[in-house]
């Protein structure tokens, strides 16, 4: 029992480690090749990974009409959700956009009390949210007159923010009978496609040629980012409870900060460390707190977390 406790900590670390990376491999990438077909090519990658994964398991798409409504829904807002990612890390670094990202717990507590019948928001939510806005105007104090094309990618964060929580909000409503595996494959298979032609029609195309970092970088988010870490997460949230896997959001932004430090020198004053500390502990008081409360009033789920 100690040990299996050992091997889903463990995990988790590692989880909280590779989706924190993926930010800095994703400012790599970014160097070497256009934003939009750089992200096409990754899910690509993760699709046919994906593809080999169901064929080995005997998994089939669904046939019934609703649950391809439901999949092409998720498909679009993922794909508009890394369309924001991938354009808006042009402008910020890779601990800013992390940060930035983890307020999507707080746009999910709002989105499921306007969209789902049964409406919960504590108050402790509430202060969470109120906490985490502080934040972002904090980190975008030195952007408020709009002079700096910087604020439009810390924006492009926020709105790929508040796509990843429709879809977790959303596939929680209506996904719950499709299976996790085939329901991410067509995701990403709609975002391949739906990036893809967003990159042939808007980036420079001749400016696209493959180096060794921009090969290594679409490798390491396709396999590590999106097909290796979605099968360690089906398998943690099966084996944890809601208040352990709800740390990962937090880890993940402190992974991507510390990592963006080493791995590319970026320099982050007091102002952004203040306002990422604000956003994170609104985050706790969202995601955690919050949690840990419901967990000991009645059981619950493990909850849904958007990857990069």
């Amino acid at each position: 029992m100690k040990k299996s406790k050992t091997i889903t900590t463990l995990v988790i670390l590692f989880l909280s480690f590779i989706w924190g990376s993926t930010w800095v491999a994703i400012r790599f990438g970014l160097e070497e090749m256009p934003p939009f077909l750089f992200a096409s090519c990754r899910f690509f990658l993760a699709t046919f990974i994906l593809y080999v994964y169901m064929a080995g398991r005997g998994l089939r798409l669904p046939k019934d009409w609703h649950s391809w409504r439901v999949m092409l829904v998720l498909g679009f807002f993922q794909a508009a959700d890394y369309m924001f990612v991938f354009w808006g890390e042009q402008y910020v670094n890779a601990g800013i956009g992390a940060i930035l990202f983890a307020t999507m717990p707080f746009f999910v507590v709002i989105l499921n009390f306007l969209m789902a019948k049964k409406h919960e928001m504590t108050w402790t939510q509430v202060l969470g949210i109120a906490i985490s806005f502080l934040g972002v105007v904090l980190i975008f104090a030195d952007d408020l007159a709009f002079r700096d094309i910087a604020y439009l990618g810390g924006l492009a964060m926020i709105i790929a923010a508040i796509c990843g929580a429709y879809i977790s909000v959303f596939a929680k409503l209506h996904a719950n009978a499709i299976h996790p595996v085939t329901n991410t494959f067509v995701q990403m298979t709609m975002s391949a496609l739906l990036l893809g032609l967003l990159g042939l029609i808007t980036n420079d195309v001749a400016a696209f040629e493959l180096t060794w970092t921009g090969a290594i970088a679409i490798v390491y988010l396709g396999l590590f980012g999106s097909a290796i870490a979605f099968v360690l997460y089906m398998w943690v949230i099966r084996e944890v409870t809601v208040i352990e896997a709800a740390v990962i959001p937090l880890l993940t932004p402190i992974a991507a900060v510390v990592l963006g430090w080493l791995v590319r020198d970026e320099q982050f004053g007091p102002r952004v460390l203040t306002g990422g500390f604000l956003i994170l502990f609104g985050v706790y008081l969202v995601n955690v707190f919050a949690s840990v409360r419901k967990f000991n009033s009645t059981p619950a789920k493990s909850p849904s977390i958007e990857r990069i």
